[in-house]
């Protein structure tokens, strides 16, 4: 027996978070960084969280966006677009500044980094710390 199309899933795009709370480090001066997030490419597009400047690559391994209130607190005078920062020992730049997350949201975050940089590999199936997002097409029954 076939299954109708009108009830298939139809995946128009998925976005994979880890949310955790990182140790983040700028010279030499280390804090914990609650709310932080390990996020794919398509995080800020699907969920319409708006950036203040630069871009969301997070597309590329070792890059990360800051909230303005995070991108304030280490670096207070100067632009942080294309600094760096340790997070979770790993050196990340910063490609864009992000407001900060509505009330409404459960995503709340103080800083969002490229998924590509975690380790083992996300490709991984046995690695399940994500929560998975999906948007799907009109009229698909969920």
């Amino acid at each position: 027996m076939s299954i109708p199309e009108r009830l298939l899933y139809r995946v128009e795009a998925a976005v994979r978070v880890e949310p955790r709370d990182h140790l983040v480090e700028r010279d030499g001066r280390t804090s914990l960084a609650r709310n932080t997030l390990y996020a794919d490419a398509g995080f800020f597009e699907m969920f319409g969280f708006p950036l203040r400047r630069g871009t969301a690559r997070l597309d590329e391994p070792e890059t990360v966006v800051l909230t303005t209130e995070l991108a304030n607190r280490y670096f207070p005078d100067t632009d942080p677009i294309g600094k760096t920062l340790r997070v979770n020992e790993q050196r990340l730049t910063v490609t864009g500044i992000a407001e900060p997350p509505p009330p409404n949201t459960h995503l709340d975050y103080s800083l969002v980094a490229s998924l590509a940089t975690r380790s083992p590999d996300p490709s991984e199936w046995g690695y399940n710390f994500w929560r998975t997002y999906v948007t799907l097409s009109p009229g698909t029954v969920p």
